[in-house]
């Protein structure tokens, strides 16, 4: 599943990780990365901060990242075998 999400993430923003996709989002919206954070806690830090962000380009990323995530889970969910493969 994982190698599915990164796949799909590198489509769309150009970066398998997740992280390095919200990384990326900040850094085009003038968004402060904190950098005293774990990559868990900073992941959950950054999207916090991109949700409340007014830019038109957050809401887009954070739509995007939701609709791949969910494509993802739905294939899955669909077809749990191939998980068991």
């Amino acid at each position: 599943m994982k190698q599915k999400i990164a796949s799909d993430l590198k489509n769309a923003f150009g970066s398998g990780n997740e992280l390095s996709c919200y990384k990326k989002i900040a850094k085009e919206l003038h968004i402060t990365i904190p950098s005293d954070l774990d990559n868990r806690a900073l992941t959950v830090c950054l999207h916090n901060l991109i949700a409340e962000s007014v830019d038109a380009r957050a809401k887009e990323f954070l739509k995007t990242l939701n609709f791949i995530k969910n494509t993802v889970y739905d294939h899955y969910i669909a077809d749990p075998n191939e998980l068991i493969r």
